[in-house]
């Protein structure tokens, strides 16, 4: 006899599953398809399409799901606050490594050349 709360747990870990190879499969398109968008639109123009495309695929959800909504200022903060620092955290490492900041003990061990490109004062932490 099947219990059927295993086989409610072994369905909910294929959702997740295939939810988790669906959002990879997404995310990474999402860089070819700016590649290739940014070439035929002008970068304010796709982002205005790319945008208005993600909410219009987010409304179905929102109204199908019921989703609540923050109803406090201190629940609005909250979200700005999370939202924020996920994108500076994203975001930059990406623009210190423009600006020419070398590898520290959390992202890698292997030398870098400093911001002037020479190997006179690389920095090798282990």
């Amino acid at each position: 006899m099947r219990d059927p709360s295993r086989a409610a747990a072994a369905s909910s870990s294929s959702i997740d599953a295939l939810l988790a190879w669906y959002f990879v499969a997404v995310w990474g398109a999402g860089y070819i398809a700016t590649k290739i968008g940014l070439q035929h639109a002008a970068p304010f123009t796709f982002l205005s399409l790319r945008f208005s495309f993600g909410l219009l695929c987010l409304i179905p959800i929102v109204v199908l799901f019921k989703t609540r909504w923050p109803r406090t200022r201190m629940e609005v903060g909250h979200l700005a606050l999370a939202g924020l620092l996920m994108h500076a955290v994203q975001l930059g490492e990406y623009v210190a490594r423009k600006q020419g900041l070398v590898h520290n003990r959390t992202s890698s061990r292997r030398v870098e050349p400093n911001a002037h490109g020479s190997r006179g004062a690389d920095v090798l932490i282990e």
